[in-house]
């Protein structure tokens, strides 16, 4: 079971359908239901397994983005950074937690899939299109089989 600490305040349907809306994209229902349980926060356990390039390896959840208007680990804040100011992953693409490396935890809005963003290996979606996937490996079906497979 995870358990998580040092969570934001508590949101409401309507806040993430403002969210949403201020950022076109539509949020799966997992993760929704998360931003309505703990929005934000830490984790225990927080390590996940990942394959790169046909090698196991492991990182870890530093903070899971949070809707609010603090400074540090707001979703609206990386989603801006690395999806509006630059287009640094695709567009279904988009943040959801962080590593301490600088590295994030990502969710495909089109099927809800968990992947983990190398910023060591960024592709510049200026230049190239959305199929270009080389610096986000596959760690989860969905948010529940994530949450499940965390050590």
């Amino acid at each position: 079971m995870v358990n998580f600490l040092e969570i934001e305040e508590p949101i409401n349907e309507t806040r993430i359908r403002e969210l949403e809306s201020k950022l076109n994209l539509n949020f799966p229902t997992s993760y929704r239901n998360h931003l309505l349980k703990f929005n934000g926060g830490r984790c225990k356990p927080n390590v996940f397994n990942f394959e790169e390039e046909g090698k196991k390896e492991k990182s870890f959840i530093d903070w899971f983005l949070a809707v609010h208007d603090g400074e540090y680990d707001n979703l609206e804040d990386y989603f801006n950074t690395y999806k509006i100011e630059e287009k640094r992953m695709p567009d279904a693409v988009f943040p959801i937690a962080h590593d301490p490396g600088g590295n994030l935890i990502c969710m495909d809005s089109n099927d809800g899939s968990i992947h983990f963003w190398d910023h060591e290996k960024e592709v510049d979606y200026n230049q190239s299109d959305d199929s270009d996937r080389t610096n986000l490996y596959f760690v989860a079906r969905n948010l529940n089989d994530f949450m499940s497979s965390l050590e």
